[in-house]
């Protein structure tokens, strides 16, 4: 059985490794759970636990797939409510993003295309830059992977900013522009 965030035994399961992590760090580093898509703010049960909220979602593509304009308004919603709810703790999107075809960039909003995943992006990036609490960014994937066996799907991942041969595709462009442009906090080099 899957422990799922959202039950009460969830708690009882993770509070004793929660503990065990932070008495173990001699460094005292932050401890965090990543909170699957099933799991909001008003149903969870162990995000009091830890020291970040981890969390990975899909709006625009595996809910409401295509519709932008709602999972800005969903992905907002759920980042102040989290944040409402913590209001000292930082937010991670630790998993995010689109799934565009390995053929030619078609100039549509059609989802499996290039342009669709930097749109899919740049709505993402206009929220994350909106919420005070939220801390950093992680997208789904480095760089497209061949069919896993036992996978869903014929073709493999092709979620990757780069090509499974590491040629950059037009995300790596747009998010190496995002990057250089985030303030460097006197951190940068």
């Amino acid at each position: 059985n899957q422990l799922s965030e959202n039950i009460e035994a969830s708690e009882k399961y993770f509070k004793p490794l929660v503990d065990l992590a932070k008495k173990s760090d001699p460094q005292q580093r932050p401890v965090t759970i990543l909170m699957s898509e099933q799991v909001e703010p008003e149903v969870d049960y162990i995000s009091e636990l830890v020291d970040v909220i981890s969390i990975n979602r899909s709006y625009g593509w595996k809910e409401n797939p295509g519709n932008l304009e709602k999972a800005a308004k969903d992905l907002s919603s759920e980042l102040t409510e989290w944040e409402h709810r913590y209001p000292e703790k930082p937010i991670l999107m630790t998993e995010y993003g689109p799934d565009p075809s390995d053929k030619e960039a078609e100039i549509t909003d059609e989802m499996l295309t290039d342009d669709f995943q930097i749109k899919f992006l740049d709505t993402y990036h206009e929220i994350f830059d909106q919420h005070k609490m939220f801390a950093g960014e992680y997208i789904w994937n480095f760089a497209d992977f061949a069919q896993v066996k036992d996978s869903k799907s014929m073709k493999g991942s092709t979620k990757g900013i780069f090509t499974r041969s590491r040629k950059p595709k037009a995300t790596a462009i747009a998010l190496k522009k995002r990057w250089k442009n985030i303030p460097d906090f006197n951190y940068k080099k």
